[in-house]
């Protein structure tokens, strides 16, 4: 009688953690971005919804003598991720990425940002967060900001494998009972 309570108890626990998996987590972090080119405001919001990563860096060029043409997030462990877009007016809007398993960041370029501009850069990924370097270039290629935000990192095993490995681990348990 205690056995199958204690059981019950285990497979509530189980289901609860199952439907929470798909529960929204969110983040946000503000960087400051110094160097040649300037300084910039970075806030980076990570929001984690069914499985998937949204990645969205507001940039904002505080102060500086150039203009930025592009804006590079890391990608050390060259993960996969998609849907890359940016928030920049028509006449200065910046190319998308897209994956190339080559390359080190999401960069956007051939953009056009002065001080005082406000752009938003976004992407999805599997891929949890991590610190990463982050880099705005100006137009000439020779001056830079850089500094440090969040951005895809390792893999790590969705919560729904989680409870996959809870519910083995539960039906282990009889097994267990049987062999007493």
């Amino acid at each position: 009688m205690i056995f199958t309570k204690a059981l019950k108890m285990l497979a509530l626990i189980v289901l609860a953690f199952v439907i929470t998996c798909g529960a929204a987590m969110a983040e946000s972090t503000t960087h400051t971005l110094y160097g040649a080119l300037g300084t910039f405001s970075l806030v980076c919001d990570t929001t984690f919804t069914n499985g998937v990563w949204i990645y969205s860096y507001t940039l904002n060029f505080i102060q500086g003598e150039a203009e930025a043409a592009s804006f590079s997030v890391g990608n050390p462990n060259l993960v996969y991720f998609w849907d890359a877009a940016n928030t920049a007016s028509p006449e200065n809007q910046f190319i998308n990425p897209t994956y190339n398993p080559a390359f080190e960041s999401v960069r956007w370029y051939d953009g056009y940002m002065e001080e005082g501009d406000v752009v938003t850069f976004s992407y999805k990924s599997y891929n949890a967060p991590m610190d990463i370097p982050v880099y705005c270039y100006a137009k000439d290629g020779g001056r830079i900001a850089t500094g440090y935000t969040r951005g895809m990192g390792e893999i790590i095993p969705e919560p729904s494998s989680f409870a996959a490995m809870g519910m083995a681990l539960v039906g282990f348990i009889p097994l267990m009972r049987r062999r007493k």
